[in-house]
């Protein structure tokens, strides 16, 4: 494991084999929808235009509708064995939680204060599926998990490991 400067005080972890061919271009810190990113510019002479690459699609070359997913969420850690292919689907599956109601420390589940229970519940193809409701915040956080690792596989993005 290697760490690559960048902007912003950040760095990057990449594996020891991509350090040596990754280390020669300039890396910034970029920002991007709640977390950080490696990321580097480039001017294409031909169309006199700069584009933008990150250095985990530097590090696996994905086909058009395909996405890299980092599995434990930080968008610094782009050694090998945390990427992989995702469809767009596939990679928000492993989002953190962004619910409205926010009165639960798990991902899926919230405070019910009609029933003074817990209840989990999971989006699923646009639609929200209710798991159940639970006397504990611990119990509803374990159904989601179940129910994510159902639907998503190992793209669920889990409460309790």
């Amino acid at each position: 494991m290697k760490f690559i400067p960048l902007t912003q005080n950040k760095y990057a972890i990449v594996d020891d084999a991509d350090y040596e061919w990754l280390n020669h271009y300039k890396w910034y810190a970029s920002y991007q929808r709640g977390r950080w990113y490696a990321r580097r510019n480039i001017f294409d002479y031909e169309k006199q235009k700069t584009t933008t690459i990150s250095m985990h699609q530097m590090l696996l070359v994905v086909s058009i509708g395909n996405e890299v997913d980092h599995k434990d969420g930080n968008g610094l850690n782009n050694q090998r064995n945390n990427l992989r292919i995702a469809t767009r689907a596939d990679n928000q599956h492993n989002q953190r939680t962004q619910q409205r109601i926010k009165t639960s420390q798990y991902k899926g589940v919230h405070l019910d204060k009609q029933y003074n229970l817990w209840r989990a519940h999971i989006k699923y193809n646009g639609k929200v599926i209710h798991i159940g409701r639970y006397k504990a915040e611990k119990q509803a956080a374990m159904a989601y998990d179940v129910k994510a690792k159902e639907l998503f596989g190992s793209f669920a993005k889990i409460n309790i490991a």
